[in-house]
C-alpha cells in the first residue's frame, strides 16, 4: 500500500504512468493466456494513485507529538 499523502504530485502522476504502462502490457498478455488471478492481481497492483486527505487523526497526531517537543524544549530550558 503506498501513502499517498507522502508523495509529491509528480511522483503520483510518475507512479501513475507506470501503473498505465504496465497495465497496457501485462494485463493484455495475462488475459490471452487464460491468468484470470493474475489479471485480477495486476488490476488490483495498478489500480491509479490519488492524493488522499489528510484524516483527522493523522492531524491530531501531529499536533499532538508537536506540543510535547515544545513542552520538553520549555522543560528543558527550565532546568
Amino acid at each position: 500500500m503506498i501513502t499517498t499523502s507522502l508523495l509529491t504530485d509528480g511522483q503520483i502522476e510518475y507512479l501513475n504512468e507506470y501503473h498505465s504502462t504496465i497495465r497496457r502490457k501485462l494485463l493484455i498478455e495475462a488475459e490471452i493466456q487464460g491468468k484470470h488471478k493474475l489479471t485480477k492481481w495486476i488490476d488490483s497492483a495498478t489500480t491509479l494513485l490519488e492524493r488522499s486527505a489528510t484524516s483527522f487523526v493523522e492531524i491530531w497526531g501531529n499536533a499532538f507529538v508537536f506540543t510535547l517537543s515544545i513542552i520538553s524544549l520549555r522543560l528543558m530550558e527550565m532546568s
